[in-house]
């Protein structure tokens, strides 16, 4: 599978385009000079925020590994691929969870919710919300 690099633009009034970086773009094309392309064009999706990833990994993540006794970088990091493998759907052939780098807002939020919801039920252990919590 070939890697095919992707150029943000805005669609202008008169449906032109105005590339966010034009000298990236260039530098791309310019082995393409006299050949015909392709030109793809799709809505850009709004990745998952910092301010979730933090909530995820700093309140989720932590309260849930707190409570079941897990300390260190590296079983936090066991406690979120376990958490991928429950919520989050699978791909491929060996069913392998999708990555949360590849998630929107709206479906972080979801991942989110999910694991909160199954924190409460299943291990009594209260996540607040992000409204509800300052995470320095």
């Amino acid at each position: 599978m070939a890697i095919k690099p992707t150029f943000a633009a805005e669609v202008l009034e008169d449906l032109t385009l105005r590339f966010i970086n034009p000298a990236k773009l260039k530098q791309h094309l310019l082995p393409l000079k006299g050949q015909l392309v392709m030109v793809t064009a799709e809505k850009m999706r709004k990745h998952r925020t910092d301010a979730q990833s933090r909530y995820y990994r700093g309140v989720v993540l932590k309260l849930i590994g707190d409570h079941c006794g897990y300390r260190g970088s590296e079983e936090l990091e066991e406690l979120h691929q376990e958490m991928r493998r429950r919520f989050l759907p699978k791909r491929g052939c060996l069913n392998i969870p999708v990555s949360t780098t590849s998630l929107n807002t709206q479906e972080m939020t979801t991942y989110i919710e999910q694991i909160r919801t199954w924190a409460e039920r299943e291990l009594g252990v209260y996540i607040p919300e992000p409204n509800e919590v300052i995470n320095e």
